[in-house]
C-alpha cells in the first residue's frame, strides 16, 4: 500500500489538498469541483447542524471571512459540537429547508 503525505495550499476557492505519494507524483484538486471535507458545526435554536464548509464559504462573504480568521488561544467557533457557530434569529426548520438546496434527499 502506498503512503501519502498531505500538503495544504491556499486557493481562491478555499484550501486544496494535494496528495504527494512516495514517488513524488502530485495530484491537484480541481479548481471548481474539489469539494472540501471540512465540516462546520452550527447551532440553530437548540439543534446542531454539520455542514460542509465549502458551501458556506462559496456562497457567503461573511462565512468565508469568518473561517479564515485566527481565533488565537480561543477554541475555533464552528469546529466542534462544543463550540458551534450560533445562528440567532433563524428557525431550525427554515435552516434545514435552506440546507436542502445543498443536500437534496
Amino acid at each position: 500500500m502506498e503512503r501519502h503525505q498531505h500538503l495544504y495550499l491556499e486557493h481562491e476557492e478555499g484550501t486544496i489538498t494535494l496528495l504527494v505519494s512516495s514517488r513524488s507524483r502530485i495530484l491537484d484538486g480541481h479548481h471548481k469541483s474539489y469539494v472540501l471535507r471540512q465540516v462546520i458545526d452550527a447551532q440553530v435554536e437548540r439543534t446542531l447542524f454539520k455542514i460542509h464548509e465549502y458551501f458556506l464559504k462559496k456562497h457567503s462573504i461573511i462565512f468565508a471571512s469568518m473561517f479564515t480568521l485566527n481565533p488565537g488561544d480561543a477554541p475555533a467557533e464552528g469546529r466542534s459540537d462544543e463550540h458551534p457557530v450560533p445562528l440567532p434569529d433563524v428557525k431550525a426548520d427554515d435552516f434545514a429547508r435552506f440546507l436542502s438546496l445543498f443536500y437534496p434527499r
